[in-house]
């Protein structure tokens, strides 16, 4: 009677610790599993902002380029053929993408010839933004959607963009003079209103003195 409740006790423990080691098995499969559809979707969103922003931004660059152009100079077909060597860059090497305050900088010199953008950058929000990547890369988006707007929508020459921090609020405001079809079309619910919607507290946008008028409020 001992020995068979020995092997009884035997039996039970092992099989106690099977459905434990089972649980635990399954448990690391779902967690796995979860942490495999986090970062599905984050490669789903970071291409769908690959794809509306700096790719959708070189590309427009490149045809605004040539509807504005008559000319067959070396010069501008180079330029043209560097905005579209440049607009997949991005998508074939994904790592070789700098810093998001490195293309906030560098977002001027997309639209050289195109239209004069200007963007005035205070010191706090500079610091908010060089120790906050995921926010500096919101800002990034919002800036460059403004200036394919105004540029699209305005036919805008000129636009001016201030970054300021105020409290824990980053604004991002711009003008621009509208000399194209303007507000109407830019205020359409697009995927760059959707952005706006998803990232900012608030953001509005307007007309004053015929310029189009934006304004954008973020956590930071």
């Amino acid at each position: 009677v001992f020995t068979a409740a020995g092997y009884v006790s035997i039996y039970s423990a092992a099989k106690h610790g099977a459905h434990q080691e089972i649980r635990q098995a399954t448990d690391r499969l779902a967690y796995m599993v979860g942490e495999l559809q986090l970062r599905t979707v984050s490669l789903r969103k970071q291409f769908a902002l690959d794809l509306h922003g700096d790719l959708q931004a070189k590309l427009q660059a490149a045809l605004v380029r040539l509807e504005r152009s008559t000319s067959n100079d070396p010069e501008f077909i180079n330029q043209v053929l560097h905005d579209l060597a440049g607009a997949t860059e991005g998508i074939e090497n994904p790592n070789s993408k700098p810093e998001s305050i490195e293309l906030l900088r560098a977002l001027p010199g997309l639209w050289n010839g195109i239209c004069e953008v200007t963007i005035n950058l205070d010191s706090y929000a500079e610091a908010r933004l060089s120790e906050n990547q995921g926010l500096s890369a919101v800002v990034v988006e919002i800036v460059r959607e403004r200036i394919i707007n105004g540029v699209k929508h305005s036919s805008a020459e000129e636009i001016d963009i201030s970054i300021q921090l105020e409290g824990d609020v980053l604004v991002i405001s711009s003008r621009n003079e509208d000399l194209g079809v303007g507000l109407k079309l830019d205020s359409s619910k697009g995927g760059g209103s959707k952005l706006l919607d998803e990232v900012c507290q608030s953001w509005t946008l307007g007309s004053d003195m015929g310029d189009v008028v934006f304004e954008a409020r973020v956590a930071s």
